[in-house]
């Protein structure tokens, strides 16, 4: 979406990106029954930006930002586990 040769993400956008994301978000979570906001945060992003950007990529960049930002949660669980298990063996120690 960002990186498209056809639209790049000006300066003027950022506010657009930003501020559409921002809502989204909220959308996505307070709509009952959609743990995460999955799917409710694409839509509504996807309805937002439509209008700037070309279907294709902003569908892309989408779906690549709920990926890498799922990852990321699992990655700090984790790590989270991992530093808690320490945790816990120090404790005991």
């Amino acid at each position: 979406m960002i990186v498209s040769a056809e639209t790049a993400a000006h300066i003027t956008n950022w506010p657009l990106i930003v501020g559409g994301y921002a809502f989204a978000w909220a959308v996505g979570f307070v709509v009952p029954g959609a743990p995460g906001g999955l799917g409710i945060r694409e839509a509504t992003l996807l309805a937002l930006l439509s209008t700037t950007f070309p279907g294709a990529d902003l569908l892309l960049g989408i779906l690549a930002f709920r990926l890498i930002t799922t990852l990321g949660d699992i990655v700090f669980f984790v790590i989270s586990v991992v530093v808690n298990k320490f945790k816990l063996q120090i404790e005991q120690a």
